[in-house]
């Protein structure tokens, strides 16, 4: 593995540049939102917004420094699921250290099964994964 691109980063930046073809493959661990843009239209992008090829440098450059590092940072977490090894695990008061634990790092939320209804302003409605929608509708919604 060369590295991971985190959310709403860009892949096949320096392909762009250089017209050649990209030098790794990617695979995607989660739903993920691809968009194709044509050498002719990156392009034209860059014509009319010089700013772009300079913040898309910078990306390319950074990405080449942390190749170099020996220490990889760490990319923020964005969603951590928590499963059950046994029904003898305190699930929900692990979870809620767990959660008081990460506070101090940044925002927090713990969210169950029964809570997501909640979230998605249906409190009527129990998430239940196994509607498709439902998974749908929450996956989006962890996104945002």
């Amino acid at each position: 593995m060369i590295g991971e691109i985190a959310r709403g980063e860009t892949v096949g930046e320096m392909a762009m540049f250089t017209g050649d073809r990209r030098s790794a493959s990617i695979v995607a661990v989660r739903d993920s939102v691809l968009a194709k843009i044509s050498p002719a239209a990156f392009v034209d992008l860059i014509s009319r917004y010089p700013l772009l090829a300079m913040n898309t440098t910078r990306l390319i450059v950074e990405r080449l420094q942390k190749r170099l590092k020996p220490d990889r940072q760490a990319y923020k977490i964005i969603n951590i699921a928590l499963v059950p090894i046994s029904p003898r695990v305190d699930m929900v008061g692990f979870a809620r250290r767990l959660e008081q634990s990460l506070r101090p790092h940044g925002k927090t939320l713990l969210l169950s099964g029964a809570g997501v209804g909640e979230v998605l302003s249906e409190p009527q409605i129990a998430y239940h994964p196994t509607h498709a929608e439902d998974s749908h509708r929450l996956m989006v919604w962890m996104d945002e």
